[in-house]
């Protein structure tokens, strides 16, 4: 007994949906096709929309197939060897059905893709001509804007100069007045007096430049003088000076005595110092009853002691300071207890509250 199996062919339930989308489709078209009746027109315009619209239902068409997908034949069960050479024949057919699917596929593509660049064309010259016309509208307006500004300027005119009229016949007429022949003025007379007045500008002109002129010249011998002035100075300065060499030797023993006094001061100041050195260090090395005896033996000499003095009534007391008072000199030695300003006068003579 032969083992048996059968193959089994299963379709997605979305696949006889696909099929029934198709057939109306595809009855649309025919009804269109029969219903529409192409009229030949004069304008290209309407045929490049006429031929726009079949141009995209084709587009249309063409995207349905091409995004519909295909399901395959699905093996649920595997037959005998006695079937394999009907599952080759039928994997053959598959084949050759996806070949030239795929064939009808891709002439579809380069047919939407010549259609694309066509549309693209179209649509370029499309746009091209648009601007034209834009501009063209854009012409129109300024031309129409231009004219409009003229006609309403001309209205305008024609406008003020009719009410100027208007108002000259309405202005009260003048009363005619007689002009004796003396105050009458001509016309010579008014071309002269006009002539007058412009030479007198010019002659106004001419003294401004003129007295520019002369103040530009005061400042510049002004500048001169200073100039001159200085440099006859700087020559006297200069004239002052000896600077030749000629008293170099003289130069020289001054010089030299100056030096040699400094050198003395120095030596005298490093030998004064050293002698005070040496009488601290003696003192520090005496004792307390040593230190007495020769503070006693040797007292302190004051050179610049002030004399007792006697002040009057209420005189006013000046230090005369402290500093400085070891070296002898008559400013050290002068009297300043003696009254000066006010204290000259004796207040013990005045009420005790004037005192």
């Amino acid at each position: 007994m032969n083992d048996t199996s059968t193959i089994i062919l299963l379709r997605p339930d979305y696949a006889s949906a696909l099929n029934d989308y198709e057939e109306e489709e595809q009855e649309q078209e025919e009804i269109k096709s029969d219903s529409v009746t192409f009229v030949e027109m004069n304008d290209r315009r309407i045929r490049r929309l006429q031929g726009r619209e079949f141009n995209a239902d084709d587009d249309e068409n063409d995207r349905i197939l091409r995004h519909r997908e295909v399901m395959d034949p699905q093996i649920l069960q595997e037959s005998n060897d006695d079937d394999d050479e009907q599952d080759e024949e039928n994997e053959r057919i598959a084949a050759s059905a996806l070949v030239n699917r795929t064939k009808v596929d891709i002439e579809s593509d380069e047919d939407e893709e010549l259609d694309e660049s066509e549309l693209e064309k179209r649509r370029q010259l499309l746009r091209l001509k648009a601007k034209d016309k834009i501009k063209e509208e854009e012409l129109l307006e300024v031309e129409e804007e231009a004219a409009q500004i003229e006609k309403d300027d001309e209205e305008s005119e024609y406008e003020e100069s009719e009410t100027d009229e208007e108002e000259d016949e309405d202005k009260a007429r003048l009363k005619p007045v007689f002009v004796r022949k003396n105050d009458r003025r001509t016309v010579a007379e008014r071309e002269a007096e006009e002539k007058h007045e412009i030479q007198l500008e010019m002659e106004r002109k001419r003294m401004a430049d003129q007295r520019k002129l002369q103040t530009q010249k005061m400042i510049e011998d002004l500048i001169r003088k200073d100039r001159q002035k200085q440099k006859e100075e700087d020559d006297r300065v200069e004239c002052d000076f000896n600077t030749d060499d000629e008293g170099d030797e003289a130069d020289y023993d001054l010089w030299k005595l100056r030096e040699l006094k400094r050198l003395k001061r120095d030596r005298e100041e490093r030998e004064q110092r050293e002698r005070e050195q040496q009488e601290i260090e003696r003192l520090r090395n005496m004792t307390e009853e040593e230190r007495h005896a020769e503070y006693k033996a040797n007292p302190k000499v004051f050179v610049n002691k002030a004399p007792k003095a006697k002040y009057k009534f209420l005189q006013k007391y000046y230090h005369r300071g402290a500093f400085f008072m070891d070296k002898t000199d008559v400013v050290y030695q002068r009297d300043y207890s003696e009254p000066t300003l006010e204290d000259h006068f004796d207040k013990s003579i005045l009420p005790k509250v004037m005192q």
